[in-house]
């Protein structure tokens, strides 16, 4: 908020942030995802899994979005905010195609 301007704004302040001048979107991280936002939460999550299942588990790249997601069984996936409607429908049509697979998918507010 400091960032931003807005914890200034009730006090006058208009010298920080949107108020100052700079675009919102760049206080707005969305192009961002959940493990490039807060990189221990990858290793949180490694460790949450059962030791024996996590040579299973793959964390989804980029690029194999719409390709490895349809194939490969047990996927972690982490999308930026601002394409994670085109995500969602990829998991659930890569879930319709193969019902038994096992994604998890970690989004960010």
């Amino acid at each position: 908020m400091i960032g931003q301007g807005t914890d200034g704004a009730s006090l006058g302040d208009m010298s920080n942030g949107v108020l100052a001048g700079d675009s919102m979107l760049k206080h707005v991280p969305l192009h961002l995802n959940a493990l490039e936002r807060s990189p221990e939460l990858r290793n949180w999550l490694w460790d949450s899994l059962p030791s024996k299942k996590q040579k299973e588990w793959s964390f989804l790249a980029p690029e194999d979005r719409f390709e490895k997601a349809h194939w490969d069984t047990q996927l972690i996936w982490a999308p930026p905010p601002a394409i994670s409607g085109a995500i969602v429908e990829q998991l659930c049509e890569a879930k319709h195609t193969n019902p038994d697979h096992s994604h998890i998918f970690m989004a960010r507010r």
